[in-house]
């Protein structure tokens, strides 16, 4: 296309020169799912609001500012939801011409009969013919309609009678133009449907913010405009890809924009192909977020204290003055966001870090100061406090120059929610780990601590472990604090493995050692991997738990996690050959490897049934 007809194209835009169609827009219910987003996205754009013209069309609908011209060569070309619309007023428009042609010829005969009659009511009646033009039929307009159905009431008996038939296609608007209806769940979205129109004439979005690009996405998957949710992407990337290059501040800002919007990001599995790309925009923003906020937090340096027992004492109190740094606090805004929670933000929850290595680098990068303003944050969460102790050891062995300088490492310890961790790493895994500085009886007495349902039992409890001195930490903020939020549920993790060598060596199960899979995941502080190993009639596979290595190298040993998990073989076409759970409700074996799930694949067909290209393959589901 020459630069000429790209031009002229983009100024006919909301102009009347050769349009040929009307978008009209209106408020239409907003899906239930969709509320909670869509209620952030106002009131993060209440800049923008500004008085919309509402009026009432014949049909009932409430319309939103004016039409807009439009052109449907155009329209049709860049949705397919204006292209089907505009294909349906088409077959109406033809449909509606073949009734009234019908018509009019079944009433000629009618007509010339009752010629006389009309000639003698027209003699006695002057105003006969202007009575005959007000009860005519008009073409619609917009006109305000009361709840309760006014305006219907004031229709003619002859329209109420023609009614019984099947409606004709909406008329058209002044001019022979057609109208298209575009659905608004709240005023404020009209800008961004009329943004995306524009895209369709000049191949640009014009919006700029985050909020705006975000709110504009759903708005372009409705209304299925060709590469509109493409070029919001493309926007929100270039963005954000400016924090690579810009101050601390700027990324900061960059950082807090879109965390006031952060309910309009979307989800990281999509549902049914809804939104395609946007699992990988989220993936893309956060690790941006992550990037800007690590460059944000350098230099961020932990308060002193002046001696251990007021250090203890009053950690609290240090640890909510980390989680605003001293510049941000001088001149900061009324509404401004503490640096833990955009922390908490940016890397989201334990699980979204542990198992994502770009986010555990960026985590190992942060200064102490910034990982208890993380630890002490209200939004991080977690699947267990099990999770925090790894990710806490992971910086630590990272740092250990920083993690070794003062009471660094005692401040960040007190940070973790020990009542919160679950009986497996309390009782197996803690007290072996000697940095930690739990031992084997204050593990026991944090078990009953968090069994305990009644408060007086719990204040039982504190009173016997003050004979202990101050080895409880009873005073942490991590002790008194409240458990995390839950983590985004890790659901099924696929694996698979090159299988077919193996089991065509016939090996023996007991005497074939166990080759791992490509699985590593994660989850309540435990690392869980996946064996497979030949068997007689086909191989043996096995879910393992254990500790991360960065705590397996103070003890031996495994222990499984309170909740389901189960192993999952799968056939070639993608079902459930067989499965195995794990947990406290199935079998938990407690300290070790769970059982061999013996897979059959001996014969040609079962091995057919079984592989692909080879392979094994299968799932770990951990269930919510």
């Amino acid at each position: 296309m020459s630069d000429a007809v790209r031009k002229k194209l983009a100024k006919r835009f909301g102009s009347e020169e050769r349009s040929d169609c009307q978008v009209l827009f209106f408020l239409e219910p907003e899906p239930e799912p969709e509320r909670t987003g869509a209620a952030s996205s106002v009131s993060s754009s209440t800049e923008h609001a500004h008085e919309h013209a509402l009026a009432t069309d014949a049909q009932g609908r409430v319309l939103v500012g004016a039409p807009l011209p439009a052109h449907s060569h155009v329209l049709s070309d860049g949705s397919e939801r204006f292209c089907a619309e505009l294909e349906r007023w088409k077959v109406g428009a033809v449909a509606a011409a073949a009734t009234g042609a019908a018509g009019s010829t079944a009433g000629a005969g009618a007509a010339a009969a009752s010629d006389d009659r009309s000639a003698a009511a027209s003699s006695s009646s002057p105003s006969g013919c202007a009575a005959a033009d007000a009860h005519a039929p008009h073409p619609a307009k917009r006109q305000r309609v009361d709840g309760d159905g006014a305006a219907a009431a004031a229709v003619p008996a002859t329209a109420t009678a023609t009614a019984a038939a099947p409606p004709p296609p909406p008329p058209p608007c002044p001019g022979g133009r057609m109208q298209l209806f575009v659905g608004l769940h709240h005023p404020d979205e009209l800008r961004l449907a009329e943004a995306l129109l524009r895209f369709m004439y000049t191949g640009e979005v014009s919006l700029r913010s985050a909020a705006d690009l975000l709110r504009a996405r759903p708005i372009a998957l409705r209304l299925a405009v060709e590469g509109g949710v493409e070029a919001c992407d493309s926007a929100l990337r270039a963005l954000f890809s400016t924090t690579h290059g810009s101050d601390a501040s700027t990324a900061k800002s960059l950082v807090e924009e879109l965390y006031t919007c952060r309910a309009l990001l979307p989800e990281p599995a999509s549902s049914a192909g809804a939104d395609p790309t946007g699992p990988q925009l989220r993936a893309v923003l956060m690790a941006s977020c992550r990037s800007a906020m690590v460059r944000s937090c350098k230099g961020m340096a932990l308060p002193a204290a002046a001696t251990a027992a007021p250090a203890a004492a009053g950690s609290g109190a240090g640890a909510g003055a980390a989680v605003a740094p001293a510049p941000a606090a001088a001149g900061a805004a009324p509404a401004a966001v503490p640096v833990g929670e955009l922390l908490a933000f940016a890397f989201e929850d334990a699980l979204a870090v542990l198992n994502n290595a770009t986010a555990l680098f960026k985590l190992r990068q942060l200064p102490a100061a910034a990982l208890e303003a993380l630890l002490a944050s209200e939004g991080f969460g977690t699947d267990d406090e099990a999770s925090v102790v790894v990710l806490l050891a992971e910086w630590r062995a990272a740092n250990t120059e920083a993690a070794a300088q003062g009471d660094t490492l005692k401040r960040l310890l007190r940070q973790v929610r020990w009542p919160h961790v679950c009986d497996e790493y309390l009782l197996h895994v803690v007290p072996r780990v000697g940095w930690l500085g739990v031992s084997w009886e204050r593990a026991a007495w944090l078990s009953s601590y968090a069994r305990a349902t009644l408060s007086s039992t719990r204040a039982a409890l504190e009173v016997a472990a003050l004979t202990y001195g101050a080895s409880y930490e009873l005073d942490a903020p991590g002790h008194i604090a409240r458990r995390r939020p839950a983590a985004r549920p890790l659901g099924a993790r696929p694996f698979s493995m090159e299988v077919a060598s193996a089991i065509a060596s016939q090996a023996s199960l007991d005497g074939a050692p166990f080759k791992w899979t490509d699985l590593k995941v994660c989850a309540r502080g435990f690392m869980w991997t996946v064996a497979v190993a030949a068997a007689v009639d086909g191989c043996g596979v096995r879910l393992a738990c254990g500790a991360p290595r960065v705590l397996a190298s103070t003890f031996v040993g495994h222990a499984y996690p309170g909740k389901d998990v189960t192993l999952q073989v799968l056939n070639a076409a993608g079902g459930v050959a067989c499965e195995e759970k794990s947990g406290t409700c199935h079998r938990c074996v407690g300290i070790g490897l769970s059982r061999v799930l013996k897979v059959k694949t001996g014969s040609q067909e079962e091995r057919e049934s079984l592989l692909r290209d080879g392979r094994l393959h299968g799932e770990v589901v951990w269930w919510e």
